[in-house]
């Protein structure tokens, strides 16, 4: 009976947010973003979508603004730093990054892949026939971006707009108010969610960044607060996963 209450009030406060958006009440930081960035956010974006795996996102950002700003990153002509100075950076007293030798090497990999792109981004991603072929492409040839980080990347660059950014809180949220089993977020299940989302979006005449950015909003407070609701009786909203 929990689970069910659970899955009533949070789907209503869902519902409600929904709503808001619809009425103007609130829009998302993806809706105002400019369509395309320009070499040196493109970049940023890039080392903070690699950072940020594994670690707070907050820090992260942190963590990119800086290394940004260390080595003058943001024009083709500037040489990317070394994999040991990007080892050296992330293991400073002021990152203290996790997992810093794996880190360096992701960033080094990828920020070398996306120079060598051949093109601009908005124009090399016009090649491909649809995002999800587009989002295969950087899985596959940028360390470090994972399905999860390619979508982020790409929806943040401009260049997609369908893809979902699969993460804790939308994995709870499909555990405990959708009622899936998940015990490994495989590709095979990140595609099912994606899908799931994208259903949803639909159905909600939303874009698919304004769903999961109120999904991942929502349950982020709800288990940072670790508020109680109450249905006839006062229970704790299950907040473990």
């Amino acid at each position: 009976m929990r689970l069910i209450q659970v899955a009533v009030l949070v789907n209503q406060i869902l519902h409600d947010l929904v709503d808001d958006f619809h009425s103007g009440s609130f829009g998302t930081f993806e809706e105002r973003r400019y369509p395309y960035p320009n070499t040196g956010a493109i970049e940023k974006i890039l080392i903070t979508c690699i950072l940020s795996s594994n670690w707070v996102f907050e820090r992260a950002v942190k963590a990119a603004d800086r290394l940004f700003d260390k080595f003058l990153l943001g024009t083709a002509d500037m040489r990317l730093p070394t994999y040991s100075g990007l080892e050296n950076f992330l293991t400073s007293e002021a990152v203290k990054c996790r997992y810093p030798k794996t880190k360096a090497g992701q960033l080094w990999g990828s920020l070398h892949a996306l120079r060598s792109l051949g093109a601009p981004l908005p124009s090399f991603a016009q090649r491909f026939d649809d995002e999800l072929t587009l989002r295969e492409y950087f899985f596959e040839n940028f360390p470090g971006l994972g399905l999860k980080q390619s979508s982020m990347f790409l929806r943040d660059t401009g260049v997609a707009s369908s893809l979902a950014i699969v993460d804790v809180h939308i994995v709870w949220y499909l555990t405990h108010v959708e009622g899936w089993s998940i015990n490994s977020l495989t590709p095979k299940e990140y595609l099912r969610a994606e899908k799931h989302l994208l259903d949803m979006a639909n159905d909600f005449a939303v874009p698919m960044g304004v769903l999961d950015s109120i999904i991942w909003v929502m349950v982020k407070e709800l288990k940072k607060k670790r508020r109680r609701l109450s249905c006839e009786t006062q229970y704790a909203l299950p907040l473990e996963g």
